[in-house]
């Protein structure tokens, strides 16, 4: 009865509807030993070292999700960058955990996860000089966001059972979770 996607809706992707159930940051991960000039990545550095490989500091090798996935796909819109082609060396994954072991494994890398899947193996910096926290995600000062959908057939009504589940993550209680999980509730 019901889908679920880490991204919006696409133009082509038509006889859905969707529910909105909470936001995501996309948060900026480096390596703990390393460090940026002001814990701070602008749109063109991310670019240049996505694009081209120019280095940030230190930082000299892009980690990046695979093509599809929800997490780059809110990467490369909201940073205004259709980024098609990537600079040679940049390692791609096809989970958060493995682009979070690459960068916690070497100082010389960068990459970006999912605000809510972040711990202490990886640290997070500012981008654009805004920290990616929940509040900002809220208040949309932290541009690298996403919504998190529930995705159901357009004109077709919803089981009792599907329905309990999206009223459930609406409510307060479920809203709950969302944050405890470190997503961002509506």
């Amino acid at each position: 009865d019901i889908g679920m996607a880490s991204r919006d809706l696409k133009d082509t992707e038509t006889g859905l509807d969707k529910v909105q159930i909470a936001y995501d940051g996309v948060a900026v991960i480096i390596n703990n030993q390393a460090s940026i000039e002001g814990n701070n990545v602008t749109n063109e550095q991310l670019y240049a070292l996505y694009a081209h490989g120019t280095p940030i500091g230190s930082i000299t090798l892009p980690v990046s999700r695979e093509d599809g996935s929800g997490t780059r796909e809110a990467f490369d819109e909201n940073k205004l960058i259709d980024l098609t082609e990537f600079a040679s060396g940049t390692q791609y994954y096809n989970s958060t955990n493995l682009v979070m072991t690459d960068v916690a494994g070497n100082v010389s890398k960068l990459g970006y996860i999912s605000m809510g899947s972040l711990n202490d193996t990886v640290k997070a910096v500012r981008y654009n000089g805004v920290e990616p926290t929940v509040a900002n995600v809220k208040n949309g000062t932290y541009k690298l966001q996403r919504p998190f959908m529930i995705v159901t057939k357009s004109g077709v009504e919803l089981s009792k059972a599907a329905q309990d589940f999206i009223d459930f993550i609406l409510s307060e209680a479920g809203q709950k979770i969302v944050a405890e999980e470190g997503y961002v509730a509506m």
